[in-house]
């Protein structure tokens, strides 16, 4: 597969292997995907990729913050998905949350302090420093992919809000773009 990175369109990525996985471009360029169980960092311009994580951490889903000091990812073990960090200042991952069962699909605020993702089949957030994370008053229905809009005062994800369904009954055909305002 070739990615174009568009801060450095004379550049050019090549992977050789991977299936679905993610990709997330930083502010100034830089990009972190999720490669064969690990996070890897690679050059604006192009080169060698730079390991986050150990291969086959489990570790998935990568998104810098906006001031691109650090990536959130979400990280399998021991049966469960958690939320983990990786601060450059440190050159340390470690984990943030109240340690959910399955969290899942976090994205940043804008302001960079706070984190959104879903947790059984509803919208949460919580300090990029962690602690207790916190519910979003949200409707029924499962929610996933979870985005703050550039103001940070809107989230889009996506949704199912058929009667009746859970997280195990649900396709992807199924699933709406929706919005939920967290201004007020």
């Amino acid at each position: 597969m070739l990615f174009r990175s568009a801060a450095a369109a004379d550049a050019q990525i090549t992977l050789t292997q991977g299936t679905n996985f993610g990709i997330d471009v930083a502010a100034d360029g830089r990009l972190t995907i999720d490669l064969l169980g690990g996070i890897w960092i690679l050059p604006a311009a192009g080169g060698e990729a730079t390991p986050v994580t150990p291969s086959e951490s489990g570790a998935l889903r990568p998104r810098w913050s906006p001031g691109a000091d650090a990536i959130v990812y979400q990280q399998r073990g021991d049966g469960q998905q958690r939320l983990w960090i990786y601060r450059f200042e440190d050159r340390s991952p470690s984990e943030i949350g109240d340690g959910g069962y399955f969290d899942q699909h976090p994205a940043w605020h804008p302001d960079g302090e706070r984190i959104v993702f879903s947790y059984a089949d509803d919208l949460w957030t919580v300090s990029r420093e962690g602690g207790v994370a916190s519910p979003l008053a949200s409707p029924p229905g499962a929610e996933l992919l979870p985005r703050f809009s550039p103001d940070g005062r809107t989230i889009a994800f996506t949704s199912d809000r058929g009667p009746g369904t859970s997280f195990e009954s649900l396709t992807y055909s199924r699933f709406q773009l929706s919005l939920i305002d967290v201004a007020t």
